[in-house]
């Protein structure tokens, strides 16, 4: 059992954002054995596709191919060890686990259309970009502790920012070299602005973005046929708080043994629920303990980098 100290976007949202729960968040790093989600499942299997894609340039039949192939493992893998797969707790969902596969089908199709330069309906403006992307960027930034030009004051490892990009597209039109994506495959058209925030704030850090340019970057909703575009960015002063905060409040919750409890419409389906004190069965004293053992890590374990 380890706890990351590190942020992820999703970190962020959760802990500084008010956009999660953080005693959701902490019981999925104590237990191993918690529910899988169909929305987690086909989400891995079309990123998995998309990336795969992308890098050896497959056709849409084998994109297709690839993201099926993803799920049957996924869902067998999930079996295998007798883990549930929780579905949408929806009155009359449009998705279940009956779904999954027509699911993957359709938005991997959706990807296709509108995003592979081969596709006659491409978003236009990608025409622009250089392709490939880059895909899966990780950004990675050590011992952050920095004011907007420059480190001050000894390294801070609580600062260390470890987080992954989706795609970004470089070679753009003076002014909008780069543009970030995030694939978006839910069932729902809106995400929270500050993921790809965070994204800039690591370009900008890393030296792929010149911070005077103005920041392009967008979800893209692939079963909606929608960009959620987040074109003006909070600024390196911002995120850099936001990682700070994220910070102080796991070293808070490690140091208090008391995690926060944000209780939510997402408890419905939330994986961590059964060893929930509250919306479960679980103990508390049993999370402590849990807690009290964990290992705290400033940066991931390389088996983790894939997941950041």
């Amino acid at each position: 059992m380890s706890i990351p100290l590190y942020s992820r976007a999703s970190d962020i949202r959760t802990f500084a954002l008010g956009q999660g729960c953080p005693m959701s968040w902490l019981i999925s790093h104590l237990y191993d054995d918690l529910p899988d989600t169909t929305w987690f499942i086909t989400g891995t299997a079309i990123h998995e596709a998309i990336e795969t894609g992308i890098l050896e340039d497959l056709t849409l039949e084998d994109m297709l191919s690839e993201a099926h192939m993803n799920y049957v493992i996924a869902m067998d893998e999930a079996k295998q060890a007798g883990r549930e797969i929780i579905q949408s707790a929806a009155k009359n969902p449009k998705r279940t686990i009956d779904t999954m596969d027509e699911d993957i089908d359709r938005i991997t199709r959706a990807w296709w259309k509108w995003y592979h330069p081969s596709s006659d309906v491409r978003l236009p403006f990608l025409e622009d970009y250089n392709w490939p992307p880059r895909v899966e960027f990780r950004i990675e930034l050590d011992h952050s502790d920095w004011d907007g030009n420059h480190r001050t004051g000894p390294p801070d490892p609580s600062m260390n920012l470890v987080t992954t990009a989706d795609a970004i597209f470089d070679g753009g039109p003076k002014g909008t070299e780069i543009v970030t994506v995030d694939w978006k495959t839910g069932s729902t058209a809106k995400a929270h602005d500050s993921q790809l925030h965070t994204y800039a704030y690591g370009l900008n850090r890393l030296g792929l973005r010149d911070p005077r340019q103005d920041y392009v970057g967008f979800f893209a909703h692939l079963d909606h046929g929608k960009e959620q575009h987040v074109w003006n960015y909070y600024g390196d002063a911002t995120v850099a708080a936001w990682i700070r905060h994220t910070a102080n409040q796991k070293l808070a919750m490690v140091d208090s043994e008391q995690p926060v409890i944000n209780p939510d419409w997402f408890c419905k389906t939330c994986p961590s629920n059964r060893e929930c004190p509250v919306k479960g069965t679980g103990s508390r004293i049993e999370i402590v303990n849990r807690l009290e053992a964990a290992t705290l890590l400033v940066w991931p374990e390389e088996e983790d980098l894939a997941q950041t």
